[in-house]
């Protein structure tokens, strides 16, 4: 199995970098959530050792303007369930 995270979380002072690469169209994405804009977020363990991080970001920061879903998988350890239990001690 390959232990590679999909995306790479970087926390700033006021949210989070997810910087994926992306093989198959040699470049990188990154994208900015900012704490504020953070609705959900939820860990899912999966078989094994790895599991998946949820995220419901506000659009425009406001709960009537609807939101978008993000998943990234972390195949192996526990690095997305560190990531989740940092995340939900600083959404406020």
């Amino acid at each position: 199995m390959n232990c590679c995270p999909q995306a790479d979380i970087t926390f700033l002072s006021g949210g989070i970098l997810a910087s994926e690469r992306n093989i198959q169209a040699d470049g990188n994405t990154s994208q900015f959530f900012p704490f504020r804009a953070i609705q959900t977020v939820r860990y899912t363990a999966t078989r094994g050792d790895g599991g998946v991080l949820s995220l419901w970001i506000l659009a425009n920061g406001s709960p009537g303007a609807g939101g978008l879903g993000y998943r990234y998988a972390f195949p192996c350890g526990e690095s997305g369930r560190e990531i989740f239990q940092k995340l939900i001690g600083l959404i406020p």
